[in-house]
């Protein structure tokens, strides 16, 4: 084996090594994008999830449906295939978050707390269908009396989207991000395929 090969094997064992500390140093519900530039030279993203271990299938289904999704949200909002109001956050950036109905509550509150707090989060659901959520500053124009919940730790995503259709005023969630924060307008939407 040449120099530079071993050279390159050892940068690459490396950049694994270091990839896995920083997943580890996350919290157990961080599932990274397969674009992340921490995964080169073949690393796969579900090797390192400290929750599930490596090569876990269960974690590699999810984050290629998450990816599937993420792609067709991102082709939709570009063509303007969806007729959608995106939650604009304090930065003045527009967060879109992906989830599927069966994940837990808290990972996408997490997710959404990593994208500034506040913006649109799109679900698919066991079915295909996808739905969509505002989750907004409580300070926005929510009817006061909106209804608050407490999600309890294995409240699913879907469930909630669930509850936050029946209420078309909105629902608190008091406990989700530093500032108070409010989900409205869950409905479904119809994205094109990619």
């Amino acid at each position: 084996m040449t120099r530079r090969r071993q050279q390159g094997k050892q940068h690459a064992k490396r950049a694994q090594k270091a990839a896995h500390e920083r997943l580890e140093s996350l919290s157990g519900t961080y599932i990274p994008d397969r674009t992340d530039k921490r995964f080169r030279r073949g690393a796969t993203p579900c090797a390192y999830h400290p929750k599930y271990g490596k090569g876990s299938e269960q974690v590699s289904n999810r984050v290629d449906q998450l990816d599937q999704l993420r792609h067709e949200v991102n082709i939709n909002l570009a063509i303007g295939a969806i007729e959608l109001d995106l939650v604009t956050n304090d930065e003045g950036h527009c967060p879109v978050v992906v989830a599927l109905d069966s994940e837990p509550l808290s990972t996408i509150l997490g997710r959404l707390r990593a994208a500034g707090g506040y913006g649109t989060a799109f679900s698919r659901g066991v079915g295909g269908d996808v739905r969509v959520v505002s989750m907004l500053h409580d300070v926005c124009a929510i009817a006061p009396d909106a209804d608050s919940v407490v999600p309890g730790p294995d409240a699913e995503f879907g469930m909630f989207l669930d509850f936050v259709a029946l209420h078309p005023e909105g629902v608190a969630i008091p406990a989700a991000f530093e500032r108070p924060a409010k989900a409205q307008n869950a409905h479904a939407v119809d994205l094109t395929e990619a």
